[in-house]
């Protein structure tokens, strides 16, 4: 079973890399709960663009990130 992770920040970012390539997509801020902290955890990941269209994920909104084989989320699922 996947964590929980409620979402506390979008930022979108668009930029060119060292190489010259143009890179986009966004900043997903969010808690979730741990055991092991007092209070809440907290996590930065990096999604792309249409992942986060399909998602169709908001600030306030729980959800359980998926990843896929290299470590990058390829699936987010708000919980209704």
């Amino acid at each position: 079973m996947n964590m929980a992770y409620k979402v506390i920040g979008i930022q979108h970012r668009k930029y060119t890399n060292k190489s010259g390539k143009e890179v986009e997509g966004y900043n997903l801020y969010c808690t979730y709960e741990d055991k092991a902290v007092n209070g809440l955890g907290c996590l930065r990941e990096w999604v792309n663009p249409e992942t986060m269209e399909e998602s169709m994920v908001n600030v306030g909104d729980e959800c359980e990130l998926f990843y896929n084989r290299w470590g990058r989320i390829d699936r987010i699922s708000v919980n209704s």
